[in-house]
């Protein structure tokens, strides 16, 4: 294990937070990888503003807002879940590329502005300024379909099937009856 400790360090502890910057600034490459779910669908992984924050070159699983974000603005690469090889190769291939890392280190340092608050938070004042105003747009429910989507999202092909039949059919409907 010549890289242990080394090159590689495992944490035993939490990092105390204003602390944690020392640490993402000695890294290289920031990883992110989880197992695909339909949860993880729409998770907003904090630990990926810290990536953007430290520009730190991106390795993550696909199918996420995130991949998503690093696919197309060139940010890093994706991998799919569970695949080592695919993982490894995507650690290696930017490990090995200081040029590249740097050429994604530049263009982090642009999305990142995205990300501020006075951006982030401009649509939700937006909103408020409307719903004051007296704007506001009246409130609906999702389709059957968009809930059959939300909850279909990471399984396998044949599960939405399946699973919307024998479990949301029936309660979509029973919950969509009083709308109709």
């Amino acid at each position: 294990m010549a890289l242990l400790n080394k090159h590689v360090f495992f944490n035993e502890n939490w990092i105390e937070y204003r602390r944690k910057g020392h640490y993402f600034r000695e890294a290289d490459i920031g990883i992110s990888i989880h197992m695909t779910h339909f949860e993880t669908y729409y998770s907003f992984r904090i630990r990926l503003l810290d990536y953007l924050k430290y520009r730190l070159p991106i390795i993550c699983t696909e199918g996420d807002f995130f991949a998503g974000l690093v696919e197309k603005e060139g940010l890093g690469i994706t991998v799919a879940s569970q695949d080592r090889k695919d993982l490894t190769r995507a650690i290696l291939r930017l490990a090995d590329d200081r040029p590249e890392r740097e050429r994604i280190r530049t263009k982090l340092g642009e999305v990142k502005t995205r990300f501020l608050w006075d951006n982030t938070t401009k649509p939700l004042i937006d909103h408020c300024a409307r719903v004051l105003g007296g704007e506001a747009k009246k409130k609906t429910r999702p389709n059957a379909e968009d809930i059959a989507f939300v909850a279909a999202v990471g399984l396998k092909p044949s599960a939405p099937r399946s699973f919307g039949k024998r479990y949301l059919g029936a309660r979509i409907k029973r919950w969509l009856r009083p709308i109709r």
